[in-house]
C-alpha cells in the first residue's frame, strides 16, 4: 500500500474511534443530565406540616435535618422551625426553611449561663415588672402573662413562660412548631419537649403544664441539666402570684 495511502487510512481509523469514545462519553453525560433535568434547586420556605413536591426527576433525597425537615421520595414537609438543606440525586441541594405560623409572642431568651444585663438588653417583649438578685419578670409578653428568668450565681438557669388557658391551643401549637414532645407524661399533666430528637443534641428541655385553673406555666432548662425532678421543681422559681 501507498505510505501516504496508509497514513491517511490510520489517521480515519483513529479519528473514528476518537468520535466514538466521544459519542459514549457525551452520551452518558447527556444521560445523566436527563436523569436530573428539571430539578428546582430553589430555596423552600414552609411551615411545619406544609409540604412542598420537588420538581423533576428525583431518585434520592436526604434532609440534613430531619428535625427541621422531613423529605419523602419527593415530597418535603416541614417539621419545627429552624433551617436546613435537602438533597436530591447526591448532588442538588435544596435550602429548606420552616417559619413560625403561631406568632402569639417573641421566643424567651435561651442563653443558658447569660447575665442579667444580657437579658435585660434582648428581652424586648414587655414590661419588666419585677428584679431581684436572682430573677426578672416581665408582664404582657405578647399573648404570655408573665415571662420569668432565673439566675444561678449570676448566670440564666431556667425560664418561666405564663399563658392564660383560653389561648391553649394557639400556645400548645406554638411549643410544638419549636420543640419535639415526649408522647407520655412525665408528671400529672406535664409534658416535656426538647429542641431536638435526642437529648444528647438538644440545647432546651421545656416542660408544660397547669400551673392553676387560669394559667399553663411552661418551664425552659438548658437540656444538660434536665432530669425527672428538675422540670417540676423549676415551677417555683418565680411566684407569678406577686407580680
Amino acid at each position: 500500500m501507498d505510505k501516504k495511502l496508509k497514513f491517511w487510512s490510520t489517521l480515519t481509523l483513529l479519528l473514528a474511534s476518537t468520535l466514538s469514545m466521544c459519542f459514549v462519553s457525551c452520551g452518558s453525560d447527556d444521560d445523566d443530565n436527563d436523569n436530573n433535568v428539571g430539578i428546582d434547586t430553589s430555596p423552600v420556605t414552609l411551615t411545619a406540616e406544609q409540604t412542598k413536591t420537588i420538581a423533576g426527576n428525583v431518585n434520592k433525597t436526604v434532609s440534613a435535618n430531619e428535625f427541621v425537615a422531613i423529605v419523602n421520595n419527593n415530597v418535603i414537609t416541614g417539621n419545627h422551625i429552624g433551617e436546613t438543606i435537602v438533597t436530591v440525586n447526591g448532588k442538588y441541594n435544596i435550602p429548606v426553611t420552616v417559619i413560625p405560623r403561631y406568632l402569639i409572642m417573641k421566643d424567651p431568651i435561651t442563653e443558658w449561663g447569660a447575665s442579667k444585663a444580657t437579658i435585660k438588653a434582648k428581652q424586648t417583649e414587655g414590661t419588666l415588672s419585677k428584679e431581684e438578685s436572682d430573677m426578672l419578670a416581665y408582664t404582657n409578653c405578647g399573648d404570655a402573662s408573665a415571662v420569668g428568668y432565673s439566675f444561678d450565681n449570676g448566670k440564666l438557669s431556667s425560664i418561666v413562660v405564663l399563658v392564660s388557658t383560653s389561648k391553649m391551643t394557639a400556645y400548645t401549637g406554638y411549643l410544638k412548631e419549636r420543640f419535639a414532645f415526649y408522647p407520655a407524661q412525665l408528671a400529672d399533666y406535664t409534658f416535656v419537649g426538647m429542641d431536638s430528637y435526642t437529648l444528647d443534641k438538644a440545647k432546651t428541655v421545656v416542660a408544660l403544664s397547669v400551673y392553676n385553673a387560669n394559667y399553663l406555666a411552661c418551664v425552659y432548662m438548658p437540656a444538660d441539666k434536665f432530669n425527672s425532678d428538675s422540670s417540676a421543681k423549676a415551677i417555683e422559681t418565680v411566684e407569678f402570684d406577686d407580680l
